[in-house]
This record gives C-alpha cells, sequence and structure tokens, in this order.
C-alpha cells in the first residue's frame, strides 16, 4: 500500500508517498469514460523513471496520465473514430518539465480532439492535432488504479497477454495529494 506522508503544506499523513507499486484500486464504471475529462492532482516525484503511472484506466487500452523520462506530464488516449475506426493518441507537456523533490499542481484536460497540459495553473500546453472519437472501453475486470499501471491482481505471466507484466507496465515513484477527477474540461481559470 501506499505509505502516508507529510503533504505540500507540512501536515505529516496528510498525502501519500507511492512506493515499489503501491496502489489504489477504484472500481470502473462508465462515468470513468465521459466525452470529457479532466485529472487534476499535486505530486513531487523523488525519482525518474520512464513509467511513472499515477492515474490508469486499463493502460493505453482506455487512457492513462503518468510522468515520463524527460520528467514531463503524459496522456495517452484509445478511442474509436466516427468512421468506426480506432484511433490513439500520445501527448506530453511539451516545455513543462518537473524537477524532483518540488510539489507541483498537475493537470490534464481532455476531449476528442483537444488536449491541454497545466502546471501550477500555468496552461503550457495545447494540442489539437488529433481526431476526435469515443473512449474505448477498458478490458473487462480492469478497474482504476491510481499509482501504477495497473491494478495488481490484473498483472498476469501469460506470455503477449497485454497485462502481462513487463518494466514498461510500471508504477508511480513519487507522492501524490488532492487528486481529482473531472467529467468536463476545466478552463484555464477553472483550473487556476
Amino acid at each position: 500500500m501506499p505509505e502516508l506522508a507529510e503533504d505540500r503544506h507540512g501536515m505529516a499523513n496528510y498525502c501519500y508517498k507511492f512506493v515499489d507499486g503501491g496502489n489504489f484500486v477504484v472500481p470502473n464504471a462508465p462515468a470513468f469514460r465521459p466525452a470529457e475529462l479532466t485529472i487534476s492532482v499535486w505530486m513531487k516525484l523523488y525519482e525518474t523513471w520512464a513509467h511513472s503511472y499515477f492515474f490508469s484506466n486499463d493502460i493505453w487500452h482506455t487512457y492513462k496520465f503518468q510522468v515520463q523520462d524527460a520528467n514531463k506530464p503524459f496522456f495517452t488516449a484509445h478511442f474509436m473514430k466516427a468512421d468506426q475506426t480506432e484511433g490513439w493518441i500520445d501527448k506530453d507537456s511539451n516545455a513543462g518539465v518537473l524537477e524532483l523533490d518540488t510539489w507541483y499542481h498537475v493537470v490534464v484536460t481532455y476531449t476528442g480532439g483537444q488536449m491541454t497540459f497545466y502546471i501550477d495553473g500555468v496552461n503550457v500546453q495545447f494540442w489539437d492535432d488529433f481526431d476526435a472519437g469515443t473512449l474505448i472501453e477498458p478490458h473487462a475486470g480492469v478497474d482504476i488504479c491510481i499509482g501504477q499501471a495497473l491494478p495488481t491482481a490484473a498483472y498476469t505471466d501469460i506470455p503477449d497477454d497485454p497485462h502481462q507484466w513487463k518494466e514498461w507496465l510500471g508504477y508511480f515513484k513519487g507522492y501524490l495529494d488532492d487528486m481529482r477527477f473531472y467529467n468536463v474540461m476545466l478552463t484555464d481559470a477553472q483550473v487556476k
């Protein structure tokens, strides 16, 4: 399990430190695949790692929010386009880089065809160079995972299974506080 830790205000036991795959599982539901969404969280990284997943809805099969190896927030979505073909989008915060051992307010807003990254209330990157579509459903029985790519019980050792453990199905190496999920795209003013 994640460990209770000191939050960004110096309050003991008011946030969580994620170590060695500690994670929280949230029962999945269609409400986690709205037409538009916002994920907002305060975070502090203690180590750089390309596979620092902190919010995952069946990884790249539906969508995921992570920090990659350049310490940039990174969002992936898998969707069905109007012509009934599948699409994927992988985007990062571009110039928005997170330094280790520093608290940041990190936000992504997403809808088919648009994505915006915010760091500390500042819009650091807007993307609109991809197709619109409806988010793909997760695999049956795969729940939302906070702190890891998949819930621990979802990993398999079956060759070629999409949930077979590989290093790139990793876990978050940092602290998380005040995570929120919205079924709307917050505006710049609302994020600030």
